[in-house]
């Protein structure tokens, strides 16, 4: 339970420090790329880009985004395999896939103008509650709190939540809180500093001496800050071999995609098969791909690679086999260059699997 409770006092308080808030982010806030020629379409990619993905990654990758597709319509009428040539190292790529679904929907129903209304934006695909509340706050400075992982930390502290984070129930209470302590007559502003705050001050190790909401802490106050927010345990990394089969034919890959698998839904890849132990149902392996894993002419690389994806340790290992057969009809296939992998594979795996093969 939260012990704020909101008497006239504590209120006025709470108002202080909103503006002491706005003043430290107005003097401190760091000069980053998304920040300039802000405009409803590149706070929407910006923050779709932000979604678990560390702020130093996004940096080059944003503006050569914006370089190629600078508004709306220009990535509405591009290919989905260059939203993706050019998403490579941000990982999660429906994201991409759904900013231009997004775009394409802004233009066929909102005459290509971003809406600035949260029931609008909603309905736009790849747009959820935080993205349609960042989106209206900053590029339309509408009364929105958002509630990100790093202003979760910030509210959790400010009014000693101690529930655990992450349930409905706890975040339906957080937006709460999120809300009432949103500055309205700067409400773009206001989010933006406790994201700030949340990432440079309010972290993990907080450093209460230099934070401007300090005074009013409550987590503080109680000596509890180190120990808020609370979150469920944290799960075991699952640990797999992803092992990749370079399908060869006249000097060409076979390159496959496909939305039933386990991992690489919307991308083009080398076939693979998954190998762990005890792994559920979800990780089956397509029986057409198994068959050729198993084959006696397949030549087997003989490094590997490691490799992290959202709870899972991976070893990734290749093999090569001359193909002249069949393919499951329910994927898409392609073939490409084995030179011109890495621009069909659209992930940071391309590349080490390009390093196991040389070496």
């Amino acid at each position: 339970m939260s012990k704020l409770e909101f008497t006239d006092k504590k209120k006025s308080l709470l108002e202080d420090s909103k503006k002491k808030l706005l003043l430290w982010f107005l003097k401190n806030k760091r000069n980053l790329p998304f920040r300039k020629n802000r405009n409803p379409y590149t706070v929407w990619v910006s923050e779709v880009m932000l979604q678990q993905t560390r702020m130093n990654t996004i940096f080059p990758l944003y503006q050569n985004f914006i370089n190629r597709f600078p508004n709306i319509k220009i990535l509405s009428e591009t290919t989905e395999e260059e939203v993706l040539s050019f998403w490579k190292g941000l990982g999660y790529y429906s994201r991409a896939l759904n900013l231009k679904k997004g775009a394409k929907y802004v233009i066929d129903h909102f005459s290509g103008e971003i809406p600035s209304e949260l029931e609008k934006l909603i309905q736009i695909p790849g747009i959820g509650a935080y993205t349609a509340r960042a989106i209206s706050s900053i590029a339309f400075h509408k009364p929105y709190a958002v509630l990100d992982g790093n202003v979760k930390r910030v509210i959790s502290r400010l009014f000693l939540f101690e529930e655990i984070v992450g349930t409905a129930k706890s975040e339906k209470k957080l937006q709460g809180f999120a809300d009432e302590f949103l500055n309205t007559k700067f409400p773009g502003d206001h989010n933006e500093a406790m994201m700030e705050l949340g990432s440079s001050i309010c972290n993990k190790v907080p450093n209460c001496e230099i934070c401007p909401l300090s005074s009013v802490c409550i987590a503080r106050k109680y000596f509890k800050e180190k120990k808020i927010p609370i979150f469920q345990n944290k799960r075991k990394k699952i640990p797999i071999e992803l092992h990749f089969l370079l399908l060869k034919k006249n000097e060409k890959a076979l390159m496959v995609k496909y939305r039933n698998r386990r991992f690489f839904k919307t991308i083009f890849t080398p076939p693979f098969v998954i190998i762990g132990e005890k792994l559920p149902a979800e990780y089956r392996n397509e029986k057409w791909i198994e068959e050729i894993f198993l084959s006696k002419k397949r030549i087997e690389y003989p490094s590997f690679r490691s490799h992290s994806i959202t709870h899972h340790n991976i070893k990734l290992k290749v093999s090569k086999i001359e193909y002249d057969m069949g393919y499951d009809n329910d994927c898409e296939v392609k073939w490409c260059k084995l030179n011109q992998l890495e621009q069909n594979f659209h992930s940071s795996i391309a590349s080490k699997l390009m390093k196991i093969i040389s070496d």
